[in-house]
């Protein structure tokens, strides 16, 4: 997996996105931002009380549940609860005014704020589509609960685009480099009336990667790249922001939607990393 390196990212006006987005992702250290390397520090400083905000105003998303298909192909949620939890800025923010932390607030507030101010500065200028930031959430573990992983799932389909995390603290992904080309080309057979089985043979075995972020650095990935959070520490809430970068704004989630599995059929899975531990579940890395 080609990570580019700062000097890279920091120095060139070419379109060096363009080359990430075909096959790698790019993880970028904050030291040599200051703008983002503050928001980090302050972040740092509260970092108890954001966890603590975190637990008070997590969402349930079936995105953190261990996804099955049904008899058609369809994904569908397992039920059970996990270990991974989400909370919206919004929320966050609100909760930490209410408690009186009203720093912690303005630390994640100034989080969202610099990050879109620099996501649009150093990316969405260098790309020649019309994106835009979207959504704004923290990812955290529950220290309570056994330590889990998420199922390996594409962020984004049928939009073009990117997904950014923010290492608030350490954290691993389970990535498929290259996978995004091959999400986009199996969609593409698909809709030209190849069948699940023809696609997959056209495809070629991909594999899981481990990429580990450290605190206080960015990754940027393309959109349709097969990723899944790695199995967490016991214990450790391992914070991360996390924001999309694309076309049109996030359609609400539904049973049956768009970002699990990477596609809806097995034989294709199976070819983009996904490993199923039995006929009706996919194995969470």
């Amino acid at each position: 997996m080609r990570v580019v390196p700062d000097e890279l990212l920091m120095s060139t006006e070419e379109h060096w996105l363009g080359d990430m987005m075909s096959n790698s992702i790019v993880k970028i250290s904050m030291a040599d931002i200051p703008e983002l390397k503050e928001v980090q520090d302050k972040l740092v400083q509260h970092h108890a009380v954001i966890a603590e905000a975190c637990a008070a105003v997590q969402v349930s998303s079936a995105i953190f549940e261990k996804m099955g298909l049904d008899a058609k192909g369809r994904p569908v949620t397992a039920g059970g609860t996990h270990s991974r939890r989400m909370a919206l800025f919004k929320e966050l923010i609100s909760w930490l005014k209410r408690k009186g932390h009203t720093e912690a607030a303005n630390a994640v507030s100034n989080m969202d704020k610099q990050m879109r101010a620099w996501l649009n500065k150093v990316v969405i200028k260098r790309w020649v589509a019309p994106v835009s930031v979207q959504g704004g959430v923290i990812i955290s573990n529950d220290p309570k609960k056994p330590p889990g992983g998420q199922s390996l799932h594409v962020d984004l389909k049928e939009v073009l685009g990117l997904a950014a995390f923010w290492g608030l603290d350490s954290f691993a992904l389970n990535v498929v480099d290259g996978s995004d080309k091959y999400v986009a080309k199996a969609e593409a057979m698909l809709a030209k009336g190849m069948s699940a089985e023809e696609v997959a043979t056209a495809l070629p075995q991909l594999q899981v990667e481990q990429v580990q972020i450290n605190a206080g650095e960015i990754v940027l990935m393309h959109g349709f790249t097969v990723h899944g959070g790695a199995k967490g520490v016991a214990g450790k809430v391992s914070l991360r922001a996390h924001w999309y970068l694309q076309a049109k704004p996030l359609a609400p989630k539904k049973k049956g939607g768009d970002t699990y599995p990477p596609s809806v059929h097995r034989e294709i899975n199976a070819k983009l990393g996904v490993v199923y531990a039995s006929p009706n579940s996919p194995k969470a890395c």
